[in-house]
C-alpha cells in the first residue's frame, strides 16, 4: 500500500469494504476498475484492458466505461451474476485541494437493478428473504414498484411453492442458512436465482419491530397485519436493512409491508402452475399460449403486473370475489364507458416505477412531465366510475388528481425536456429571473462569436480563419499552416495541429470566462429547480402510490372485461 498512489490507496480502502462487488470507481467522466475487478470486467464486457503505473515496475490492470453511458455495462455485469458498487466523487474536484473524497452511493444487484433497461414492463422484480423458526417466514419486495409483503408459518413444501410462484431475482439469506438442506432444493426449482448472504447476527424481535416502525412511521405493527407475527417481522426487518444498506438513501417510495396468510388465497403449487400454463406454455417456455397471454389486455405496465398477481393469488374471500365480478360485469355491460376508460389509460405512465425512480434519484425532467400527464386523467376516471359499484367507489377514494402539483410541473418543465436534469435546457422561460438573464447572455454570445470571426478575418486577411470550441482547450482561433505568416502579434499560441495552429486573444479569453461561467451557473440553477420539484413530488408519495394502485386495478378489471 505504501508504494501506491493516494488515489489507488483510496480505491483499495473502498474495495475492501465491498469485496463481493465489482467497484465502479468514478474518475472524472469515467468509471474505472482496477486490479482483479478490471481483469474480470474487461472479459465480461469485452472492453480494453490497460494498465496504470503504480510507481514501480509493476503495472496495475485497469479498464473503464463512460459514466454517462454506464447503465448498459452495469446491466451486463448484473445479468452475469455480479454485484456492482457505484462509487462517486462526493466533492467538486475544482474546489478541492488534493484527493477528492469518494463514497459508494449505491450497490446494484439482480433484484435491486432499477435502471429502465433492466426491467421488464409487466414483471415484478422481487428480492426475497427467509427466516427459520419453528416454521419458515418469507418477506419480499420489489424496489422498482415499492411493493412489500411478508408471511410466516410456512412448511418446507409451502415455502418452495411460494418461491416458485414469485420467482424472485435474488434471495437474501442469513449466513447461518447457507448450508441448510432447503437451499439446494431452492436451487433446483429456481436455477437462475441469485443468492446473497448477511453475515451480521439476525435482528431480535424487538430490534426488528423498532426498525420497521421507525422506517414507516407507525406506532405498532398491528395495523400492518403483524399483530401475531414474529419471524415475519424479523424477515421484513432483514430485507429493509439490506435495501437501506445497498441504496444508501431514504426509501420513501416503499409501501408499508403487508402481512398475509396463505389461507387467504387458493394454493398454486409448482405442479399446478406448470400444468395450467399460467405464465408460460409448456412447449417452449414462452408467454405465448399461456393463460396470462389470453387474459392480458392491460394498457399500462402496472395493470399488467397486477393482473398477473391476481392470477397467481386467486382469492378465497367471497365478498372480494363478488366485488370484482360486479365491477367487471358493469364494464362488460357499458362498452361506451369501457372505451373512454381505455382512452384515458393510454395516457397513463407506469406511476409505480416513476415514483421509485424519483425516490431513488434516478428520474429526469421527462418523468415529471409523464407524471403530470398521467394525473391530468384522474378527473375523467372519477367522473366515469359509478358510486353504486362497491369496488369502483373504493377506487375513487384512492385517486388523487393533485392539481396544484400538476400546475407547478407544467409551469416549470418545458415539453422538450432533456433526459437528464444535468444537461439543462428543460426549465421554461419566466420561471427564474437569473436563469433568463444568463440564457440571454449565452444567446448573445453566439452573435458575438460570429461578429468576432468576421472582424478577425478582415483584420488579418485570413479568409478561412475560424473560431471554435472544445472542452479541453476552450475557445480558440484556428489558422491553417499556409496562413501563419499573417497572424498578428497579439495572438497567443494555444495548440498545434497537423495542418493548423490554434490561438487565443485577450478579447476571446474574456468572452470565454463570461460564457462558460454563465453555462455552469445555468446548469446549477436548473438542477436546483429540478431537485426542489422532485422533493415536492415525493412529499405526495403516498397519494401517488395509491393513485397508481387504483389505476392498475381499473386497468386489470378492464382487461378481464375485454376477454
Amino acid at each position: 500500500m505504501a508504494r501506491l498512489t493516494p488515489m489507488l490507496r483510496q480505491y483499495l480502502e473502498i474495495k475492501q469494504k465491498h469485496p463481493d462487488a465489482i467497484l465502479f470507481f468514478r474518475l472524472g467522466d469515467f468509471y474505472e476498475m482496477f486490479f482483479e475487478d478490471a481483469e474480470l470486467a474487461s472479459r465480461l464486457l469485452d472492453i480494453t484492458l490497460t494498465s496504470r503505473d503504480k510507481g514501480s515496475k509493476e503495472k496495475v490492470p485497469m479498464c473503464g466505461v463512460p459514466a454517462a453511458n454506464a447503465a448498459p455495462y452495469i446491466n451486463r455485469l448484473v445479468e452475469a451474476g455480479y454485484k456492482v458498487a457505484i462509487c462517486e466523487q462526493v466533492e467538486d474536484p475544482r474546489q478541492t485541494k488534493g484527493l477528492v473524497r469518494r463514497e459508494v452511493v449505491r450497490i446494484v444487484t439482480p433484484a435491486l437493478n432499477v435502471e429502465e433497461e433492466a426491467l421488464k414492463a409487466k414483471e415484478n422484480q422481487y428480492l426475497a428473504t427467509l427466516v427459520k423458526g419453528k416454521k419458515w417466514a418469507l418477506a419480499y419486495l420489489d424496489l422498482s414498484t415499492g411493493l412489500f409483503r411478508a408471511t410466516e408459518g410456512l412448511g418446507e413444501e409451502e415455502l418452495l411453492n411460494e418461491l416458485f410462484r414469485l420467482e424472485p431475482k435474488e434471495l437474501l439469506l442469513p449466513q447461518e442458512l447457507k448450508e441448510d438442506p432447503l437451499v439446494s432444493k431452492i436451487r433446483e426449482i429456481l436455477p437462475r436465482l441469485f443468492f446473497s448472504y448477511r453475515e451480521e447476527p439476525p435482528f431480535s424481535l424487538r430490534e426488528a419491530a423498532e426498525l420497521i416502525k421507525e422506517e414507516f412511521k407507525v406506532i405498532d405493527l398491528a395495523g400492518l397485519g403483524f399483530a401475531e407475527a414474529k419471524e415475519a417481522v424479523q424477515a421484513t426487518a432483514l430485507l429493509l436493512d439490506y435495501v437501506k444498506e445497498t441504496q444508501k438513501m431514504a426509501l420513501t417510495h416503499l409501501s408499508p409491508p403487508h402481512f398475509y396468510h396463505l389461507s387467504q388465497f387458493l394454493v398454486i403449487d409448482e405442479t399446478t402452475k406448470r400444468h395450467l400454463e399460467l405464465l408460460r406454455n409448456n412447449l417452449d417456455g414462452t408467454v405465448k399460449g399461456s393463460l396470462i397471454w389470453v387474459l392480458d389486455r392491460t394498457l399500462t405496465p402496472m395493470g399488467g403486473r397486477l393482473l398477473k398477481d391476481w392470477l397467481l393469488y386467486p382469492l378465497r374471500d367471497k365478498q372480494r370475489i363478488e366485488e370484482r365480478l360486479q365491477a367487471v360485469a358493469f364494464l362488460v355491460e357499458e362498452p361506451a364507458v369501457r372505451k373512454e376508460l381505455k382512452e384515458k389509460l393510454k395516457r397513463v405512465s407506469d406511476l409505480e416505477r416513476l415514483l421509485s425512480r424519483l425516490a431513488l434519484r434516478l428520474a429526469n425532467p421527462r418523468d415529471l412531465l409523464a407524471l403530470a400527464t398521467s394525473l391530468k386523467t384522474i378527473p375523467a376516471f372519477t367522473e366515469l366510475l359509478p358510486d353504486d359499484i362497491s369496488l369502483f367507489a373504493q377506487l375513487k377514494n384512492s385517486l388523487f388528481a393533485l392539481p396544484e402539483l400538476v400546475k407547478e410541473i407544467d409551469d416549470t418543465i418545458a415539453e422538450e425536456a432533456a433526459s437528464s436534469f444535468r444537461e439543462g435546457g428543460f426549465v421554461k422561460e419566466g420561471v427564474h429571473p437569473e436563469l433568463d438573464e444568463l440564457r440571454r447572455l449565452k444567446r448573445d454570445g453566439l452573435s458575438f462569436l460570429a461578429e468576432l470571426e468576421a472582424k478577425e478575418r478582415q483584420r488579418t486577411g485570413i479568409p478561412n480563419l475560424k473560431i471554435g470550441y472544445n472542452r479541453v482547450f476552450g475557445y480558440y482561433i484556428e489558422v491553417s499552416k499556409s496562413q501563419l505568416a499573417k497572424v498578428p502579434k497579439d495572438y497567443i499560441r494555444k495548440q498545434t495541429l497537423v495542418g493548423a495552429e490554434r490561438f487565443v486573444t485577450p478579447e476571446l479569453k474574456e468572452f470565454e470566462v463570461k460564457v462558460l461561467s454563465a453555462e455552469e451557473r445555468i446548469k446549477e440553477i436548473e438542477a436546483e429547480i429540478f431537485l426542489a420539484l422532485r422533493e415536492k413530488v415525493l412529499a405526495w408519495g403516498r397519494e401517488i402510490r395509491e393513485t397508481a394502485r387504483a389505476l392498475a386495478t381499473i386497468d386489470a378489471l378492464l382487461s378481464l372485461a375485454e376477454v
